[in-house]
């Protein structure tokens, strides 16, 4: 996947935002040790102290903020994509389906591999197992989606933490009893 100059310059903002909060944090820890340890500290000291306390914190809160911008940005250009046949999946009340679920996350500019996805059933009863996976790298996360106990359009949202969402729907069939022939096995 090509990456544009605009998604090139973005990256490179991120990465020079999140430095930047880093380097503020760390420069609040180092820069807190008291200047004069032997002096006796008079009212101008203990003023000049409360400053610097102030500031080291306000850096830290700052840094962090930095970095809580540069990280949110980026998750927001996670996108989550559908793969290996998720969608419109058709099996029986209580069973898992045939097929495991499956998202891709991806950016811009390419798969996004040790991201969080969780998945959560939003209709029906079901659940999904594992019910939070991160990614591979090819930006790859399954499930096996075990679908509730009623028939009918059943609904999984896959999500990013901090990031895009995708609804995949599965239909519940009634689950076939012994004296009901399944379909496949009619005869004529």
């Amino acid at each position: 996947m090509s990456t544009s100059l605009a998604e090139t310059i973005l990256l490179v903002v991120l990465a020079v935002l999140g430095i930047l909060g880093l380097i503020l944090i760390i420069w609040t820890f180092v820069d807190e040790k008291p200047d004069d340890v032997d002096e006796k500290p008079d009212a101008v000291d203990k003023k000049v102290d409360a400053v610097k306390t102030q500031i080291a914190l306000l850096g830290r809160f700052l840094g962090g903020a930095i970095l809580l911008v540069a990280l949110s940005l980026w998750l927001s250009q996670c996108e989550l994509r559908p793969t290996v046949a998720p969608a419109d999946q058709i099996g029986y009340v209580g069973q898992p389906l045939p097929d495991p679920v499956a998202v891709q996350v991806q950016t811009n500019s390419g798969s996004v591999e040790g991201t969080t996805v969780v998945f959560a059933p939003t209709s029906g009863d079901g659940t999904a197992t594992p019910d939070a996976v991160v990614t591979d790298s090819a930006g790859r996360a399954q499930t096996i989606w075990t679908l509730g106990s009623q028939s009918g359009q059943q609904t999984l949202v896959a999500r990013v933490l901090g990031g895009g969402s995708i609804s995949i729907t599965a239909t519940a069939q009634p689950a076939p009893t012994e004296n009901t022939p399944d379909s496949a096995d009619v005869t004529r």
